[in-house]
């Protein structure tokens, strides 16, 4: 009888061969199924002695580390079950915990992170990329050749390649934002940028919407929700506000090509109440940029 089972799933495969193709890139390894206290120095670190056990009998789907075999973040990767299972809910909130006293890096991933393509990229190989870049910026910062209060600010970041023009590919929405301004200025609609809206609810996931009016009466709504992280640079609010504008744009394309119908006002109005319910359940608040309305 066979007694051997598959290390990864079939998401946790594509996962780790993004992160592999990331992190080779970089000088980096990827390891799996690794233990917690084999990552982390849990001895006289101010863990529970919940939080410590947990430690010692959890894994860690995936470590990315140096060439020196020093742990540098965490991905996990979360199916639905994470959501739908009590048990697996906490678990979850207990390694969060324990990387965020022992300050390390943790992403959660699902499968959107995979398989969503977004300007010739996919958000997991787009955030791990960032986290390295950020990483080199910090050591040109601590070499002296760039100034400590210069902020690190990823949508900023210029590329060439080749004889081609320089262009800011890290900036996710930047082409259907282009398009929005296109579309005000050619008067097919009211609004040249939308109006971003996010809170966290009281299961740590983050929800944005992105509003655009078409006229006074008539409004496009992009819609995005990302479970909470601790990796930088870019926030799961940042991330999740990012996700709606890009909503957003495809449903402006639609829109533009006779293909989708927009709201109405009230509609629109409606969905930023929600937001302001699911922030007042949380005993949080709204989050607003761009247009206001």
């Amino acid at each position: 009888m066979k007694r051997t089972k598959r290390i990864l799933n079939f998401h946790e495969d594509a996962t780790h061969a993004i992160l592999s193709k990331v992190a080779s890139q970089n000088g980096a390894r990827v390891f799996v199924k690794t233990r917690v206290a084999d990552v982390l120095e849990i001895k006289n670190s101010g863990l529970s002695n919940v939080e410590y056990s947990y430690a010692l009998k959890s894994h860690f789907d995936f470590v990315v580390a140096d060439s020196n075999h020093e742990a540098l973040f965490a991905v996990e990767f979360d199916g639905p079950h994470h959501q739908e299972d009590d048990k697996a809910a906490a678990n979850d909130t207990q390694k969060d915990n324990i990387c965020r006293c022992l300050q390390f890096p943790i992403l959660r991933a699902n499968a959107d992170f995979l398989t969503k393509k977004i300007r010739q990229s996919n958000i997991l190989s787009w955030l791990v990329e960032l986290w390295f870049i950020e990483r080199e910026f910090i050591q040109a910062q601590e070499a002296g050749e760039v100034p400590f209060d210069e902020p690190f600010i990823y949508f900023s970041i210029l590329a060439k390649t080749g004889d081609s023009e320089i262009t800011m590919p890290y900036d996710l929405s930047l082409p259907l934002r282009l398009l929005m301004k296109d579309a005000h200025k050619q008067r097919l609609i009211k609004d040249s940028c939308p109006s971003v809206h996010s809170t966290e609810d009281k299961d740590k996931f983050v929800n944005a919407i992105a509003l655009l009016r078409i006229d006074t009466s008539k409004v496009i709504v992009g819609k995005a929700r990302c479970r909470s992280y601790q990796f930088s640079p870019v926030s799961a609010r940042e991330l999740s506000e990012e996700l709606a504008i890009i909503d957003l744009g495809e449903k402006l394309k639609a829109y533009l090509n006779k293909q989708f119908s927009p709201w109405s006002i009230e509609q629109a109005q409606q969905e930023i109440k929600n937001l302001e319910e699911i922030a007042k359940q949380n005993n949080s608040f709204v989050y607003q940029s761009g247009i206001d309305w």
